[in-house]
């Protein structure tokens, strides 16, 4: 398929032009492209006649700046204004080749991802031909790129010629909500949708069980009910269902939440649904070969239940297949119905780890899809990613697409897309907005609907964390009490139910997350904390009880709403207390001494060559597991050791939000000691297990040894090396997770200059392995003297050694790092760089070694 390029040059870059079109000559005698340019218009042709239809056909238009080309009239009005609309139809691709050093990052083509690498201009290149060779490189992605959408696109067209009109088209591509993107004006549905997980309802045990990509039910026969609740990207999924199989079969969407009173008769509802999506297609077409019918919105339908199930049979009787969605809470009521006993009932789940990469993947490269650097990209995508993650608390706001695509949509507003730029409170505040906006509430009012949630929430935790209904009268007289309230009660709360923010069952009302209780249970304490003792107290009880998860929950976000020193000293005394009468572990050799043996034991690192996109997904994969198990593990949080370790970390993470969302208003020398008040408390805990680890290191290897005892093949020395070893294990990967848990608490790019003091400040071998995972995951970079810094004061210590070898792999592993660097790190670490061996490494994420390979190696 060849691919039709346009140059737009200014003729003083005659020679720029024509080296370019010497390094072009190989993909046209390829046929791979057909170049044009103004050079190409004979005599007696009209030369803006043939520009504008050259231009108009074009696939790519390459922009050849430089300063002439921004002098040029023509070129960067004309061509330019054309080339930009053509990219946002999706009809062309515009490309900036940066020539000779201008100012150009202001002007309108400024949103394209340029040519050559880092828009380094080509006469800044030591070696001209190697800056073109990276632009033909950078073209051919391009042009891979565009032509595999064009055959999309001629597939999409072939089917609107002959079924599919332009408006359901238009529909499958519509997200539903204005999105704005600074690579493009128009966001569709396909450029950053991500199918959800859905998850299998067992009848039988009433559990849901078996989650899987919702696109591996495509291809399904069975019939499937589909819950969800708002905002739970249901009519989306459908979507993407019709997308996915109308070239197959013919498929119609129906919304019962629309037009309800005409779907009696059940074959006009067909009809009329046929005539609004196809030209071409009639009523008998649909019946038999399994085509299928999306139904959207059961639980919003006036059909009482007999018709409902007749409509259901009418439909299966016609031989095709049903998709049907439903909100969650109408689930009890659709088990009612014997008609769907026979469906597969599935649940939309949340996007965990590994789904919100690939959506925020999908945002950052829009545009520049086969132009952005890899590196550029994934430090884009750990940017967005970490600080969504701190938005979306787990547990505390739902994980939803239309929750991350609206604080994506906040960091577009931002300059830079940095959210630090206001408290992580104002992400949370327009999650709320919006929802009382989706139900028409005027901005004027926003005022009182905050008012009455903040006094309801906290009427609710000074009470039961429920309204019963009987409380509701003794709730708005005490607030009609304390201020004026002018508005009907009944009103307010079946918007607030109806927008999602409360939920209403048999005996009252409920916030229906978390997150917003804890948000305004925290707006309550923070907007008095500064002139009453007694939420000054309140403050404190959280305090105490930091190792229960509504509680320090409740604190972050005090710490959101409130920039006050009182919260700050507090959680720096909360810091201070803890394993207070212990000694930081310094991790210095003398400490570590009992593991030297284990570590020496162990297979050495190898930096292999891996496909850093599928290390990426294995590790986001790995953090969903983990997430699964920790939902489904319950802690006692009431044992005394549970509680103190729970607090210790939910303070270090608590000081971590003031760190990152208050570093523009802290001084430097409060930023420092909060840094190493929070530091000081996690390696006092680590000093506590060293402590522990040493005093019961027999009673554990005891009891390792017991529970795998029963090995009639093993020898007694065998089990007791294989139970020791696993204890050591235990114990390294302990020390690993604390720095690692520290660092990416109360790490941050933004105040790296602090860290870089306090680490030559202390100096200790802990602190050094913070300061490098902080550099590592928040900075992506790799400081090679430090790292030579670090090597010579770890020679005796095997340990941190190899604490500082494993960040470092993982980090080549996540994150792309020139070759260069990798051979530097393998000579100062003394770790070979094989493309072909696998990693002989114990992986970190398991809880024990593999005794059936250790003995085949013993």
């Amino acid at each position: 398929m060849t691919v039709k390029l346009f140059i737009s040059y200014a003729h003083k870059d005659e020679n720029f032009k024509e080296n370019l079109e010497e390094h072009l000559s190989s993909l046209k005698r390829q046929g791979v492209i057909e170049a044009w340019n103004d050079r190409d218009i004979t005599a007696g042709q009209k030369w803006e006649d043939e520009i504008d239809n050259n231009i108009s056909n074009a696939d790519l238009i390459l922009l050849l700046i430089s300063a002439s080309f921004n002098n040029s009239d023509y070129c960067s009005s004309k061509e330019v204004q054309q080339a930009i609309q053509q990219h946002n139809q999706g009809d062309s691709v515009v490309i900036p080749v940066i020539l000779r050093p201008c100012d150009w990052h202001d002007l309108p083509f400024s949103k394209f991802q340029g040519l050559p690498k880092d828009g380094m201009p080509i006469a800044k290149w030591g070696d001209e031909d190697e800056a073109w060779l990276n632009v033909i490189e950078g073209l051919k992605k391009a042009i891979k790129d565009f032509n595999s959408k064009k055959k999309a696109i001629k597939v999409l067209e072939s089917v609107k010629e002959t079924a599919l009109n332009k408006s359901t088209i238009t529909w499958l591509e519509d997200t539903e909500v204005q999105l704005n993107h600074r690579k493009g004006d128009i966001v569709r549905l396909s450029d950053i949708y991500i199918p959800p997980d859905l998850e299998e309802y067992e009848s039988k045990s009433a559990n849901f069980i078996n989650n899987a990509d919702a696109s591996k039910f495509i291809d399904s026969d069975k019939n499937l009910v589909i819950f969800g609740d708002s905002q739970m990207g249901k009519t989306s999924l459908l979507k993407f269902y019709y997308k996915k199989l109308f070239y197959a079969k013919k498929v119609i969407y129906i919304d019962l939440s629309l037009d309800v009173n005409a779907i009696s008769d059940y074959k006009k509802t067909l009809q009329r649904a046929i005539e609004q999506q196809y030209n071409n297609l009639m009523f008998d077409d649909l019946k038999g070969q399994r085509n299928l019918i999306l139904i959207d919105n059961f639980d919003k339908t006036k059909l009482n239940k007999r018709s409902a199930t007749n409509f259901i049979n009418f439909i299966e009787d016609l031989g095709l297949r049903i998709i049907i969605t439903s909100n969650e809470e109408y689930g009890c009521i659709i088990d009612e119905y014997s008609i769907f006993d026979s469906f597969k009932k599935l649940k939309i789940m949340g996007l965990g780890n590994k789904k919100r990469d690939d959506l925020i993947t999908k945002w950052v490269s829009l545009g520049q899809e086969t132009t952005i650097s890899e590196s550029n990209l994934y430090q884009q995508v750990d940017y967005i990613t970490d600080n969504i993650n701190k938005v979306l608390k787990k547990n505390v706001v739902p994980s939803r697409p239309i929750y991350i695509i609206m604080v994506l949509q906040m960091f577009e507003a931002q300059t830079k897309m940095d959210i630090e730029l206001t408290s992580y409170g104002h992400c949370y505040q327009q999650l709320i907005y919006n929802s009382l906006e989706s139900i028409k509430i005027k901005p004027k009012d926003y005022g009182l609907y905050l008012n009455i949630l903040t006094e309801l929430a906290w009427w609710a935790f000074t009470k039961s964390k429920s309204i019963a209904f009987t409380e509701t009268d003794n709730f708005f007289s005490k607030y009609n009490s304390d201020y004026i309230a002018d508005f009907n009660r009944v009103e307010v709360l079946d918007k607030l139910v109806k927008c999602g923010i409360l939920s209403k069952d048999v005996n009252g009302y409920n916030f229906r997350y978390p997150y917003l209780f804890y948000f305004f249970v925290a707006k309550k304490i923070a907007d008095n904390c500064n002139d009453s003792e007694e939420y000054e107290n309140y403050i404190d009880e959280l305090i105490k009880k930091l190792h229960r998860e509504d509680y320090a929950n409740i604190l972050i976000f005090v710490t959101h709403h409130s920039s006050s020193k009182i919260v700050l000293k507090k959680i720096e005394g909360c810091l201070n207390s803890q394993y207070s009468g212990l000694k930081q572990a310094t991790f210095g050799k003398e400490n570590l001494s009992f593991i030297n043996n284990f570590i020496t034991s162990i297979p050495k690192l190898v930096i292999e060559q891996r496909e850093i996109q599928s290390e990426r997904d294995k590790h986001n994969k790995n953090l969903d597991r983990l997430d699964a198990l920790e939902d489904n593990t319950e802690m006692d949080v009431n044992d005394e050791i549970l509680s103190d370790i729970n607090r210790v970390f939910k303070s270090i993470e608590i000081s971590g939000q003031i760190i990152k969302s208050r570093h523009y208003n802290l001084k430097k020398n409060e930023l420092s000691d909060l840094a190493v008040f929070s530091i000081d408390a996690g390696l006092r805990f680590a000093s506590y297990f060293l402590d522990i680890s040493e005093s019961a290191k027999e009673s554990v290897i005891n009891l390792i040894a017991e529970n795998i005892s029963n090995d009639p093949e093993s020898s007694n020395e065998v089990i007791r090396k294989y139970a020791e070893k696993s204890y050591l294990f235990l114990t390294y990967s302990v020390l690993s997770m604390v720095i690692q848990k520290i660092s990416n608490s109360i790490g941050a790019k933004e105040v790296n200059e602090i860290y870089e003091q306090i680490s030559k400040e202390k100096g200790t071998p802990a602190y050094n392995l913070i300061k490098l995972s902080i550099d590592l995951h928040f900075g992506k970079k790799i400081d090679i003297n430090f790292i030579k810094d670090m090597r010579s004061s770890f020679k005796d210590n095997v340990v941190c050694l190899r604490l500082m070898k494993e960040f470092l792999i993982h980090h080549i592993y996540m994150f792309p790092v020139e070759y260069q660097v990798k051979q530097q790190l393998s000579d100062i670490l003394d770790i070979p760089i094989d493309k072909q061996s696998r990693l002989e490494q114990v992986s970190k994420n398991k809880s024990a070694l593999n005794f059936q390979e250790f003995k085949r190696v013993e």
